[in-house]
């Protein structure tokens, strides 16, 4: 009796013996991230910068692991360059919310072009650094849901 005790005992032990950790590597998409973000957008050309303008990004699901980032009717110094679509940009949680990184083909002008981002998101705030190098600019946003 006493060794079936133990086997009964033991089996229990090993059997909670799993990892504890809720590794639960989901990102929160939709319930948390995507929205519309309104913010100050500041962009530079060549090293100058430009007057700082309130504008909006429009985060959405791409994927279960990437977003889009959308800025609508996006001028620059006067000229309209419609809405720039960032598509699926790879998002990883971070000790403190969520960063995303990528390099997304975009079409701005007629023009195909590879246009780096990088950023952070959470807690309803964005903050975004894109960069269209082909024509020597940069944006930075910062904003809030």
């Amino acid at each position: 009796y006493l060794l079936l005790l133990f086997l009964v005992m033991g089996a229990g032990v090993l059997s909670s013996c799993g990892s504890d950790d809720n590794d639960d590597n989901s990102i929160p998409i939709d319930s948390q991230l995507a929205g519309e973000y309104k913010g100050d957008l500041n962009v530079a050309i060549s090293g100058t910068n430009l007057p700082a303008q309130t504008d909006t990004i429009t985060v959405s699901k791409a994927s279960d692991t990437s977003i889009n980032l959308v800025l609508k009717n996006f001028s620059l110094n006067g000229a309209s360059l419609g809405s720039i679509t960032l598509p699926n940009i790879p998002v990883t949680k971070t000790s403190t919310g969520y960063s995303f990184s990528g390099t997304p083909s975009v079409s701005v002008t007629g023009l195909t072009l590879s246009v780096p981002v990088t950023g952070t998101i959470g807690s309803n705030k964005l903050d975004a650094s894109i960069s269209l190098s082909s024509f020597g600019v940069t944006a930075n946003f910062s904003g809030t849901k």
